[in-house]
């Protein structure tokens, strides 16, 4: 009887070849489409500086001279309406909202060509994004190949994926650099080998990047922090987060050069977090009908409740089952909580992945905005939950992609194309409403999946 053990590679090459088709037919259609008004703020810090109109590129304290600047070289552009489009959309108000690192690498950036930029940045985007699920095949358990095919079907069915590539933001650069530190991690097995203290130092270095570079993945630096401390020896540990604090330094310092602005850390925090008003500042802050999918919008939109109340009301709830989590460990392994409470937290603290899923989860959960985009991180906790040991947690896993995807949203669409929306109107409220309800609460079964690895103490995945 002839072999078969090469017919699943060669089907698994015919189904990459499949999504590579349709892949690359999704994302051209979606190119056309793409305005990239997000992209559209980056690409004119540099513009505007080449211009010499503006005398440095701080976009909170020239936002106004910046934006007339570009409206004057917009309206004197032809031939781009990508360009032109974005610019209706940004003309009266550019909303610099992002950190002064990002701004100030973008500032670099001079290419005057928007859609070419737009481009070169989009595409860019997607190949990063596979190869962060490519590095994150050693600690998921895939091989290579099958690593691949995740990628391109998230790519494919993953609508937080399309909304930043339309949008032209970085949540799909941001994927990536949490997949490195996820690798990094995944290389850090102890503080007696001879390069775990470099290891260490990189982990720092990259998660203190992609957090000041866009601070909605914020609780990834101290929990990385505290995983650093957990696996190396106190000693080396200490050494380690003080070098990489230098080099947080480093980070912090770029921007006042570049920027000309010894205070312009302290200038984005005024615009951008600083309270103002019953909401806080605006550019933290957008209710649930503007598209913001936080469970902080929801439930001041069901429940009427305060964003201060909800902060704390999250932060009990967090504290109190992880808790829970924690004393039925204690109870299951017949142990004296007093005299290994702390060799219990430690053990939870080395575990790398474990500490990315709850940085993440609580990331998203209690951050107050959070657009559809920004769900793209929750693909890290859905994929390692999915290779964890036991069927409760790999369904978890399974449930957080599938809520993160968002595949309610274009099921409403095609319904609607089907069926009258009037005559059907209670159908559509439903469906709407369980949108919102999955896509506030997407953070949960991570969570519970997070409990129920701290209540067992296995680890999330294999070392």
């Amino acid at each position: 009887m002839k072999s078969t053990a090469g017919r699943p590679f060669l089907m698994q090459v015919y189904i990459l070849m499949a999504l590579l088709t349709g892949l690359a037919g999704q994302y051209s259609d979606l190119f056309e489409k793409a305005q990239g008004i997000d992209f559209y703020q980056y690409w004119g810090i540099g513009i505007a500086l080449k211009s010499g109109r503006v005398p440095d590129a701080n976009p909170y304290r020239h936002e106004k001279l910046i934006q007339s600047t570009l409206n004057e070289i917009v309206d004197h552009t032809t031939g781009d309406p990508r360009l032109k489009a974005a610019n209706k959309y940004r003309r009266d108000d550019l909303e610099f909202a992002g950190t002064p690192l990002l701004f100030s690498l973008w500032s670099l950036v001079r290419v005057e060509s928007f859609s070419t930029a737009f481009f070169w940045f989009s595409f860019g985007k997607l190949i990063l994004f596979l190869s962060g699920v490519v590095l994150l095949r050693r600690v998921a358990g895939l091989d290579t190949l099958t690593a691949l095919l995740s990628g391109m079907a998230l790519l494919l069915l993953f609508l937080p994926a399309t909304s930043d590539f339309l949008m032209g933001n970085i949540n799909l650069t941001q994927f990536f650099g949490i997949s490195v530190v996820a690798w990094l991690c995944h290389r850090l097995r102890s503080g007696d080998g001879s390069d775990g203290w470099m290891t260490a130092f990189l982990i720092l270095s990259a998660a203190s990047f992609f957090v000041l570079l866009k601070p909605n993945i914020f609780l990834v630096l101290p929990l990385m922090v505290l995983h650093v401390l957990a696996r190396l020896d106190w000693r080396l540990a200490w050494r380690v987060v003080i070098a990489a604090a230098g080099v947080v330094a480093c980070w912090l310092i770029f921007p006042m050069l570049q920027l000309d602005s010894a205070t312009i850390w302290l200038e984005w925090y005024h615009k951008v977090l600083a309270p103002g008003g019953v909401q806080g500042n605006v550019a933290v802050w957008r209710p649930l009908s503007e598209g913001n999918v936080s469970i902080h919008a929801y439930l001041q939109s069901v429940a009427g409740a305060t964003p201060g109340h909800l902060a704390w009301g999250l932060l009990l709830f967090f504290v109190t089952t992880f808790l829970v989590a924690l004393s039925l460990h204690f109870w299951r392994a017949r142990v004296d909580v007093g005299s290994s409470f702390w060799v219990g937290l430690r053990a939870l603290f080395a575990d790398g992945p474990l500490m990315l899923i709850v940085a993440l989860v609580l990331s998203t959960a209690l951050n107050p905005l959070v657009w559809l985009h920004y769900l793209v991180v929750m693909i890290v906790p859905g994929l390692f939950l999915i290779a964890a040991e036991g069927r409760g947690s790999q369904l978890l896993g399974l449930v957080t992609l599938v809520c993160a995807s968002d595949l309610i949203g274009p099921f409403i669409l095609y319904l609607g194309g089907l069926i009258s929306v009037s005559e059907h109107m209670v159908l559509f409220v439903a469906l709407h409403a369980l949108r919102k309800t999955l896509l506030a609460f997407v953070w949960l079964p991570a969570w519970v999946g997070v409990l129920s690895r701290v209540a067992g103490r296995g680890p999330v995945v294999a070392d």
